[in-house]
């Protein structure tokens, strides 16, 4: 985030996401330009901070230059939430700019502008369909004189404008340009905002995508540039261990997880990652932690009945208030999107227990080499909020020693790893886990058995055996003539 340079007013424009990206709205009193070709949402995103303009008690004159006719303009506003038509006419005035230029110019075009922000005590004006100076016909000497113009009336006016072109959005004389585009991601169309220019400082520079919705335009600002420590970032939480609700696994933690700490499940499917990430959840909705299951497959009630099955009452917590669960489609989904859709969760819902099941889908959304930076920033704002969390991604491999992570580069944004998988011995498929890394804690090192019963998971034994040091690729022993006699004879009945 650019550091702020000078303390000016700001006018809220009401855009989900936007205000932040701007360092808290446009210039009051300033000129900024909204450029981009047809179809990108520049109409839209102006209207839409009209009505919010207008809804706040302040007055707004929207002037159009040869675009469609106000009619079916506002008849296609209609369809969004931010539209009232109560304040058409009222303190919205809808004109038509152009006749004013054909009669005289840019020279009239300046002076009809300035009429129709005093006549109406405005603070805000829409200016839709500025031509560039090429279309008009005129010196660029001239079209630059007709911006500044404009300026000095705002400020003299006090009023706020937004200028919408199709053209050039290269504007030396605005406060502030920001260009929309539409961009192409294999069969996808994705729409980008980029502030190429805003006096004052204080927005967060680079490309953020938008989606518009019947709400209208939503803007997602560029996680990985959201500074942790800027204004309103919490401050880091206290120490303390979590623990996971295994039996015996949080001993091998030396009590359980740090808190606010991120740990990576890693296996092949079939390993126990998901039923491991629900008894952490249930552990916290029991213990007074509220808990967040963020998932991209399994759907809700089908999530819980699993818990059920396996005695860990999630249905109960989930009736309680103890415990979210929120199904993500990820097929058509924006990266910036899924992220800033969890991140609300865990703020609105006060989450302290974090399990994202399924690191496959957010490789699926928009823009996944975005993936590793994203997620390391979000783990740096979870634990600043005091939020421990758990994240499931699987190995490409189900049996072999060798285990490679899909996503590279992202083991560095763990603090733990845990390893399970399932391993052939003696004609059985057993489970086993090991935990590979942890950060400023000490750990076991050895791989142990993992039951899965009735009644849930807890570990079984240290996982000692000529076939386990094989898969390890740390050599193998004489072979037992017995079970270590810390391992039952009968293993449970799994599921």
């Amino acid at each position: 985030m650019s550091p702020p340079l000078v303390p000016h007013d700001r006018l809220e424009t009401g855009v989900a996401g936007l205000d932040r990206v701007l360092g808290g709205g446009l210039l009051r009193g300033g000129l900024h330009v909204v450029a981009g070709r047809a179809g990108v949402g520049k109409t839209t995103l102006a209207s839409q901070i009209a009505f919010h303009s207008v809804a706040r008690g302040a007055r707004a004159v929207y002037a159009t230059f040869l675009v469609e006719p106000h009619e079916r303009l506002l008849h296609q506003l209609r369809s969004f939430a931010f539209f009232d038509g109560a304040r058409v006419g009222r303190e919205l005035v809808y004109l038509d700019a152009y006749p004013a230029f054909r009669a005289g110019g840019l020279d009239a075009l300046t002076g009809a502008l300035r009429g129709m922000i005093r006549d109406r005590d405005a603070s805000l004006l829409v200016l839709d369909g500025l031509p560039s100076a090429e279309d008009l016909r005129a010196a660029p000497l001239e079209h630059r004189a007709f911006l500044v113009e404009l300026q000095a009336s705002l400020v003299a006016l006090d009023c706020t404008a937004l200028l919408v072109t199709s053209g050039d959005a290269d504007h030396a004389t605005a406060d502030g340009v920001f260009e929309l585009a539409s961009t192409r991601a294999e069969l996808r169309r994705v729409r980008e905002l980029t502030v190429r220019k805003l006096r004052g400082g204080g927005h967060i520079d680079g490309t953020h995508v938008f989606r518009v919705t019947s709400d209208g335009v939503v803007v997602y600002p560029r996680l990985e540039a959201i500074e942790p420590d800027a204004p309103g970032a919490t401050a880091p939480v206290q120490d303390g261990r979590v623990p996971f609700g295994v039996a015996g696994l949080d001993d091998l933690f030396s009590g359980g997880v740090a808190r606010g700490s991120t740990t990576l499940l890693l296996g092949p499917s079939g390993a126990g990652k998901t039923i491991l990430g629900l008894h952490f959840l249930a552990a916290g909705a029991a213990s007074g932690d509220k808990a967040l299951h963020f998932g991209f497959h399994e759907r809700s009630q089908v999530l819980l009945r699993k818990g059920d099955r396996l005695g860990m009452r999630l249905s109960e917590h989930a009736a309680a208030g103890d415990l979210v669960v929120h199904w993500e489609q990820p097929s058509e989904a924006l990266l910036d999107q899924v992220m800033a859709d969890l991140l609300a969760i865990v703020e609105r819902e006060r989450v302290r227990r974090l399990f994202i099941d399924g690191f496959a889908g957010l490789r699926t959304a928009v823009h996944p080499e975005r993936l590793a930076g994203m997620l390391a920033a979000a783990a740096e704002l979870l634990s600043r909020a005091g939020v421990t969390t758990l994240v499931t991604d699987e190995t490409r491999e189900l049996y072999v020693k060798d285990v490679s992570v899909s996503t590279p580069n992202v083991s560095a944004t763990f603090d733990n790893i845990v390893l399970l998988r399932r391993v052939l011995l003696h004609a059985q498929l057993v489970h086993q886990l090991s935990i590979m890394k942890t950060r400023d804690t000490p750990h076991d090192n050895r791989a142990w058995e993992l039951a899965v019963t009735r009644e849930g998971m807890f570990l079984v034994a240290p996982f000692d055996t000529p076939e386990a040091r094989r898969l390890r690729g740390d050599g193998s022993g004489a072979i037992p003539k017995e079970r270590p006699a810390t391992m039952p004879r009968r293993r449970p009945k799994r599921e």
